[in-house]
């Protein structure tokens, strides 16, 4: 919380990563997201556009002033067990 530098792991691959908790200048651009699970997430002031999400899953989370550009997302599940929030302030949703 406060003042933070973007984490860069834009460009990556990642392969079956569980994200949760509070996450805040990720910047994942560009980046192929396979079989994620992001639960219980809190995501801030990050950055997804031109990220690639293959069967991934959605549950609890809320995202803020968080960048979608271009995003792709196939195969998906969101909410399966709780509410995702995608606010919408000056993000790119």
């Amino acid at each position: 919380e406060g003042n933070y530098e973007t984490l860069d792991l834009s460009n990556c691959i990642f392969n079956g990563v569980r994200f949760s908790g509070k996450l805040s200048g990720i910047n994942l651009m560009g980046s192929e997201l396979n079989g994620c699970i992001f639960e219980n997430v809190e995501m801030e002031d990050s950055y997804l556009s031109k990220a690639e999400f293959v069967d991934s899953a959605f549950s609890d989370c809320t995202f803020y002033n968080t960048m979608f550009q271009e995003t792709e997302m196939g195969y998906c599940e969101y909410g399966i067990y709780g509410l995702c929030v995608f606010k919408v302030g000056n993000c790119g949703v």
